[in-house]
Order: C-alpha cells, then sequence, then structure tokens
C-alpha cells in the first residue's frame, strides 16, 4: 500500500505541481494540502521502495538456497528470473513513468558475485557504497557547483502540458510525456553520479545479509535486540525526515544564492533518513506479525504472495481512473481523497487476493514468471512439497 500511496500522486498529478501551481488550479486547499504532502513526505516516501528493494535481496538469497539444495543452476535460474522481470518492466515502462521491475533487474545482477562472500565483506560493501556515494555528492557540490536554480516557474510549458494531456488527451500523448519523462529522469541520475540508485544497491545487499544471517527464522531470540533497535533508530529517522521535508512548507536553512548546498545537505538527510527508517518499519512489521495467526496478518501476506500482479494491475486500475478514456479523476481529488483512494484500492486487491489464493496457490503473472524461469524444470515450491 506503501508503494501505492506514493504512487498515485504521479496521475493525480500533484507529484509535478508545486504549492503556488496547486493554489491556482484550486485543485486543493492548502490548508489541507501541506499537512497532508508533509506527513507523506516523511511517513511514506522513500522507505517503501527501500522496504521492497531489502525483501528482493531476501529473497534472491532464498531462491539461490533452494535451488542449491534440489541441485538445479541457481545462478542460470536466477539470471533467467532477471530477463523475465527486465520485460515485464520494459512493458511497463511503455505505460508507466515510475517501474521499478527494470531497474530491480539490472541491478540484481551484482548480487550473483554477492551470493557466496562472507556477510562482513557484504556489510563492508554496503557501507563504503554508501558513504561514497556521499563523498561524490559533495565534491560535485563543492568543486563542479552548478550555479543557484531560478525561483520555481509557475505553469512551465512541460506542465501545463502534462495537465492538459492527462485531462482531455489523447492516451498518446500521456505515452510520450512518459516516456519524455523516464528519459530525463535516467539522464538526472546518470549526471548525479549514480548516486539515485545508491539506496537500491545498499538495501540489496542488506537483504541478502538477512537471508545468510537467517534473520528471520531468529526473531524470539533477537526481539529484545529489534525493540532496542526500533527504540533508538526511530526517533533518530523521525528528525532526520521531518528536517529533510521542511522546504515542503517553504521552510529553508541557507539563502538563495546558496541553495545548491542546501540541496546537497537535504539529500544526505533525506537519504539517511529515509534508510533508517526503512529499518524501523521492518523491525516493527516483523516483531507485529512474529507468530501472529490473525485474519488480518493472513489476510496481508496473501495479497504480498499477489506482490507482481497487484503491483502491475495498481497501474491499470489508475490508468483507467485517472486518464481521458477512463473516469477522469486528474484534478478532481484533492491529495487527501487521492490518499484516501489508493487505500480503497489496496483494500479491493486485499481482498481479489484472497479469493485468487483459495483456488491457485500462485498468483497470474506469478505463474507466468515462474514458468519462464523455470521452464520444464521441476518448480522448487512443488518439488519441496
Amino acid at each position: 500500500m506503501g508503494i501505492l500511496l506514493a504512487n498515485i500522486q504521479t496521475y493525480t498529478p500533484f507529484e509535478f505541481l508545486n504549492t503556488k501551481e496547486v493554489a491556482v488550479l484550486h485543485w486543493d486547499n492548502l490548508s489541507t494540502f501541506l499537512p497532508t504532502k508533509f506527513l507523506l513526505d516523511i511517513f511514506v516516501r522513500g522507505q517503501f521502495y527501500t522496504i521492497y528493494s531489502f525483501l528482493f535481496g531476501l529473497g534472491f538469497y532464498l531462491m539461490l538456497e533452494k535451488n542449491t539444495r534440489l541441485e538445479l543452476n541457481g545462478n542460470k535460474l536466477y539470471i533467467r528470473r532477471l530477463a523475465v522481470m527486465f520485460l515485464f518492466g520494459v512493458i511497463h515502462t511503455a505505460v508507466w513513468m515510475g517501474d521499478v521491475l527494470h531497474v530491480y533487474a539490472i541491478f540484481g545482477i551484482p548480487l550473483i558475485y554477492f551470493y557466496k562472500r562472507k556477510t562482513a565483506v557484504i556489510f563492508r560493501w554496503a557501507a563504503g557504497i554508501f558513504l561514497f556515494g556521499i563523498l561524490l555528492d559533495v565534491l560535485r557540490t563543492v568543486f563542479f557547483s552548478p550555479a543557484p536554480p531560478h525561483s520555481q516557474e509557475l505553469f512551465s510549458k512541460d506542465t501545463v502540458h502534462l495537465i492538459n494531456a492527462y485531462q482531455y488527451g489523447p492516451f498518446s500523448e500521456i505515452l510520450k510525456i512518459q516516456y519524455d519523462k523516464t528519459l530525463s529522469s535516467f539522464i538526472a541520475i546518470t549526471r548525479s553520479t549514480m548516486t539515485g540508485y545508491e539506496h537500491i544497491i545498499i538495501l540489496f545487499l542488506l537483504g541478502l545479509i538477512a537471508g545468510k544471517t537467517r534473520f528471520f527464522y531468529r526473531i524470539t531470540e533477537l526481539q529484545p535486540a529489534i525493540k532496542r533497535a526500533i527504540f533508538i533508530i526511530l526517533p533518530f529517522a523521525l528528525v532526520l525526515k521531518v528536517i529533510a521535508c521542511l522546504p515542503t512548507l517553504n521552510v529553508h536553512f541557507l539563502s538563495p544564492q546558496q541553495a545548491v548546498y542546501e540541496q546537497l545537505f537535504i539529500k544526505m538527510i533525506r537519504f539517511t533518513g529515509i534508510l533508517l527508517m526503512a529499518f524501523a518499519y521492518i523491525g516493527i512489521i516483523t516483531l507485529l506479525l512474529h507468530k501472529s495467526n490473525s485474519h488480518v496478518a493472513i489476510w496481508l501476506g496473501n495479497c504480498g504472495r499477489l506482490g507482481l500482479t497487484n503491483y502491475l494491475t495498481q497501474t491499470i486500475i489508475c490508468m483507467l481512473l485517472f486518464y481521458p478514456f477512463g473516469l477522469k479523476l486528474t484534478g478532481k481529488l484533492t491529495l487527501l481523497q487521492s490518499l484516501l483512494l489508493a487505500v480503497l484500492i489496496f483494500i479491493v486487491q486485499v481482498i481479489y487476493s484472497n479469493i485468487w489464493l483459495k483456488y491457485y496457490n500462485i498468483g497470474p503473472l506469478e505463474a507466468i514468471w515462474r514458468r519462464f524461469t523455470y521452464g520444464k524444470q521441476p518448480d522448487p515450491a512443488r518439488a519441496l512439497q
């Protein structure tokens, strides 16, 4: 649900509007828009993709361990799995700019190198990538500092184009905008020394460490330590995220002439805050679901079993709700209403997932993914049964 709460803003499309533009369009009341956006940025934005990345690294380890026990070629199957994921991602990218599947497929390849490495080595790599990324950004800002950004333009040509396309179409124009923004985003990340993907790689490695140390099999043993870690990390993470999100409320620390240094500071604070907040969330969720036989935990777990199906169908649902060929909700919902709509969509997906799993043991897209991964080789899930 966290990913949907963030992604739905690209359809509303508050993601591409500044506060003044929202006010001029009368799409929301600033007295509710600003606090809602502030809280969304603190508690949602960044954390759930980070958790998803952690689970990807963990899933990689579990997959290779299972295939090794079955005497299958784990590396070959994993590469094939990534290839299918990349194909899903490319297709998804054609209709939505925020796809992560193709990114995960690309950055998932180096995990093969780390599979047989000691956890201490993997942790040093994760810490090194974290520090190296920060160092690169500092050097880039200090020695190759760009000119201070101009004041935020009200309704740029691209913004007007986007609003008109989202509200009136045609769909081909929306796809062109999606393509242009995907390309410009990739170029921007490349120019910033690729640190835009840094947190994904770090969490891949930490998820791998969790698998190698059998972290989730030792929850009872580690429960006191997890609680202590949460009590220490969560307040610190909240402080960092609050500071990083203050520009949302038009609170700045430096003069406009020094804006590039403020942006560097905010980027480092946000990056660290997202990582720590994600760790706290993982700890909290782990403790809540540990030995939990509640219906809620089971229902949510079943929704997770259809993760790929639900992730991709969220795009289809949002297109039907917001685009001109659907219900045309772009510009008709406030930020808070769009978040409530996201919650409703997630509830529907939870219900659908549980109904589906009463008749099948795997989701529809997950079945395709598994079929093309294993081909005619035995499916590990079936073999272990």
